[in-house]
């Protein structure tokens, strides 16, 4: 799966990454995508004392780079997004302080700041034709803030910023335990996972992550797995069921981790990477990078503990 990630046909030889592979060629270039690969392959690096695969990210940080726009903000389908500019600078700064030579740039700056303002506005995308939930001010957005947090990157401002911001996130739990986008009836459980990633970086609401947990056991499917949305008969999801084995790992949920990672068996592509779903064609980039962790972390008897 890292090898995918490194050297199969979703990394194009600029260095950019593509959304996934299919064999339709839908898929566009992707920063986000490219941000999780390099946190995944920065993670694979040190987790195995591999240094050498770091000189491969260079081409990948140009592009990260370049994927910044004028306002400080990362671009997707003519859109500036909050959740992937905040990734993007987690990558910028996760490879520099994991020792890749790149030359220092302005771009973690700019995204420090545009990310600034958009979280002291509240809100999560510039105004979109439709809403849904990756451009809401949503829960999603508790990993990358958590991961900027803790870890001390980015501006003190953006710092002083996300901390205004994480009572609205934490709120968007209901008494159930699942976290909900706004102007959303259904739980979209990809979301549901990026906000108790954020929870288990945070450390600092045990109650609250654990309530996300058991509401997300209560979604797993009879093999395991898990499907995309809440309460409804859907195709079994590789990123929520690659995202929801490494929580469990995380939180010494052993068996089952296991039991996720075992059916995602169903979704692994010859390549090395899974399928976006149980119905789909398209090997997707960053469940395979979710499920890297997984697998490897199960393997080693380690908890993947930077939720790449």
């Amino acid at each position: 799966m890292v090898n995918w990630l490194l050297a199969g046909p979703v990394r194009l030889p600029s260095g950019a990454y593509l959304s996934w592979v299919s064999s339709d060629n839908s898929s566009t270039l992707y920063a986000e995508a490219a941000a999780v690969a390099v946190r995944t392959i920065c993670w694979w690096c040190r987790t195995c004392g591999d240094d050498q695969q770091l000189l491969r990210l260079i081409p990948t940080l140009a592009f990260l780079e370049q994927a910044v726009a004028d306002d400080g903000l990362v671009r997707h389908r003519g859109q500036s997004w909050l959740f992937d500019s905040l990734l993007v600078l987690c990558a910028l700064e996760t490879a520099g302080r994991s020792g890749v030579p790149y030359p220092a740039t302005t771009a973690v700056e700019r995204l420090s700041q545009g990310c600034t303002e958009m979280l002291n506005a509240g809100c999560a995308s510039r105004p979109a034709d439709e809403m849904r939930w990756s451009s809401a001010f949503g829960p999603h957005l508790l990993k990358p803030t958590s991961l900027l947090l803790t870890m001390g990157m980015g501006t003190e401002q953006l710092r002083r910023a996300i901390r205004r911001a994480l009572p609205t996130l934490l709120s968007c739990q209901d008494m159930a335990g699942a976290f909900r986008s706004p102007g959303e009836n259904r739980v979209y459980l990809h979301a549901h996972c990026y906000a108790l990633e954020g929870l288990a970086v945070l450390a600092n609401a045990p109650e609250q992550l654990r309530k996300g947990l058991v509401y997300l056991l209560s979604q797993r499917r009879p093999d395991g797995g898990f499907p995309h949305w809440n309460d409804t008969p859907s195709p079994l999801a590789a990123d929520v069921t690659a995202q929801a084995g490494r929580l469990f790992l995380l939180c010494e949920e052993r068996d089952a981790a296991a039991r996720a990672r075992a059916a995602l068996e169903s979704l692994a592509a010859p390549s090395g990477a899974l399928y976006y779903h149980a119905e789909s064609s398209h090997q997707n980039s960053w469940s395979t990078a979710f499920a890297a962790q997984l697998d490897y972390g199960l393997q080693a008897s380690i908890a993947a503990t930077d939720l790449a």
